[in-house]
């Protein structure tokens, strides 16, 4: 298991198992993106009504800190930064990043996941 890097700068609207976390894996896919990119400062992560099961994951590249966002320091460089509508449905996710031979991508570990769709691109909670 891969280390989890995570600091809350909103800590007063947050309980600490709230946190959203990311791992080794993760925190150094998003600092290629990053680099990529000529810079930034993260990732924006959230959910919007989509599928079989209700929600779909989004993640976005944050070139700069969206307003009125809950923003989870993983590093120096990589932030996650999560919307108030969002919070209730991911609060306490890690994100991991896995890279295997026929696909890759993130893998969201969600404690208020409740349902997924057969195809894995939706969930409920």
């Amino acid at each position: 298991m891969t280390d989890v890097h995570v600091q809350t700068v909103e800590p007063q609207a947050l309980k600490p198992e709230d946190a959203i976390t990311l791992t080794d894996a993760a925190i150094a896919h998003i600092e290629t993106w990053i680099a990529k990119q000529g810079g930034g400062v993260g990732i924006a992560f959230g959910v919007k009504p989509a599928g079989c099961t209700g929600w779909k994951y989004v993640v976005d590249f944050a070139e700069t800190a969206p307003v009125d966002a809950h923003e989870f320091k993983a590093t120096d460089s990589v932030s996650v930064f999560v919307d108030d509508k969002s919070m209730p449905f991911v609060k306490g996710t890690r994100i991991d990043y896995v890279k295997e031979i026929l696909k890759q991508g993130f893998v969201y570990h969600n404690p208020n996941e409740k349902d997924a769709c057969g195809c894995g691109e939706s969930f409920g909670v």
